[in-house]
């Protein structure tokens, strides 16, 4: 079951990542490029093309369309279509199974899944050539796209919606059975270890990796505009003029959107804010304005204050960092509808793994009893026999947390 998959998916997202990821943005002076590559290692390892996709590379010019001839042919005559790009091939079957720009207006948007991979050199070449064999042949709806180097972590990116997650993850662990998966980026999910899987964002703008990095961008235009007073008068005249705009643009942004509640009511409609449309527009627009979202998620980047932003968090490290921290899992939640653990949307959270978190919960509780009843009663053969039951139960789960506190 798809619950089961993304139950085992472990999140790197703990408060030492983000403090880390802090910490990269100010030192490479809040330029968004440099940010990423840093994150990311671009640029630091030498790109080299293996000459085992060339034979891959050849089939598929051979045997695919062009994504630009695909336009102009009907969907019958359509193998598979590609895109050739710089540094990837994108194949898919037909146009774009996986398009969202469609969605009509009040239906939901698709929940889409990258799995990412990072295989190389021959065993790569083999997982692309048998991976677009085996979705063609069952007829499953595919897209996905592999590096033409092998000097990034996420070698082969594989696109699924739910219902196919299921037989591509069966798919990708058959093939990858017995070969060396190396790993995957820094802010994926880890499946299996060597898996990496994650919910991509969604309006798809921006990859997985980008949409999270940028929210440090914000979590940190929160704390300039909420500490603005404080350290004003460390600022240099062009730097206050940046600040105040940001706060300006909020002021204007809020009482826009203030006004467009109060006149059109349950009618007010914001798609780019629906956020899966797990909850309604008219909630999500509310909670931009209660946490004051648009002063620092809207605008540009903070190059130009990166030597102020680095001043300022050398003043006093420790709450800059934690109030950061605060800022990104709040802004993630509330406002951007990621869950919790920053993998997967709130509406994957609420639809698949919620249940789950329930039932672990009463389970906890059946414990509990059993070791009230031990206390006051003594250890019976019967209360022995149900808890050791619920113990390997639960510990079949992995989920068995033996620091009682």
């Amino acid at each position: 079951m798809i619950t089961d998959i993304l139950k085992e998916v472990k999140s790197p997202f703990s408060d030492e990542l983000i403090k880390d990821l802090i910490e990269k943005y100010i030192n490479t002076g809040c330029d968004n490029s440099l940010f990423y590559n840093e994150v990311n290692n671009v640029g630091q390892i030498e790109k080299n093309t293996s000459n085992h996709l060339r034979g891959v590379l050849k089939n598929i010019y051979a045997q695919g369309i062009s994504k630009m001839d695909a336009w102009q042919k009907e969907d019958d005559e359509i193998t598979f279509c590609y895109d050739d790009k710089r540094s990837w091939m994108i194949l898919s079957s037909g146009e774009d199974p996986m398009k969202t720009d469609r969605i009509r207006r009040g239906q939901k948007m698709p929940l889409v899944y990258r799995i990412y991979l990072n295989l190389k050199g021959e065993q790569k070449a083999e997982f692309v050539e048998n991976y677009l064999k085996k979705v063609m042949e069952d007829k499953i709806p595919f897209e996905f796209k592999f590096s033409k180097d092998e000097s990034r972590l996420d070698q082969i990116i594989l696109l699924s919606r739910e219902e196919n997650l299921e037989e591509n993850i069966q798919i990708v662990k058959e093939l990858t059975e017995n070969k060396q998966l190396g790993d995957v980026p820094t802010l994926i999910g880890k499946y299996h270890d060597r898996i990496g899987i994650v919910e991509d964002y969604y309006n798809r703008l921006y990859s997985p990796t980008q949409a999270r990095l940028s929210l440090i961008r914000s979590s940190v235009k929160k704390y300039l505009c909420d500490h603005f007073t404080e350290f004003e008068n460390e600022l240099s005249e062009s730097e206050k003029k940046e600040m105040k705009e940001y706060i300006e643009i909020f002021h204007y942004r809020y009482e826009s959107e203030k006004e467009e509640i109060e006149v059109d009511g349950k009618e007010y409609r914001d798609f780019h804010r629906s956020y899966y449309q797990e909850k309604s527009t008219l909630e999500c627009s509310k909670e931009h304005i209660e946490n004051d979202s648009d002063s620092y998620i809207c605008g540009e980047g903070l190059k130009n204050l990166g030597n102020a932003i680095n001043q300022i968090y050398r003043s006093n490290p420790e709450k800059f960092i934690s109030e950061i921290i605060q800022n990104y899992r709040m802004i993630g939640t509330k406002v951007w509808g990621f869950s919790d653990d920053f993998v997967f949307s709130n509406e994957t959270q609420n639809k698949y793994l919620k249940a789950n978190e329930k039932e672990d919960v009463l389970s906890a509780k059946q414990i509990g009893s059993e070791l009230e009843q031990i206390s006051r009663t003594g250890l019976t053969d019967k209360v022995q026999a149900d808890l050791i039951s619920m113990v390997e139960e639960k510990d079949e789960t992995k989920d068995i947390d033996c620091n009682l506190k």
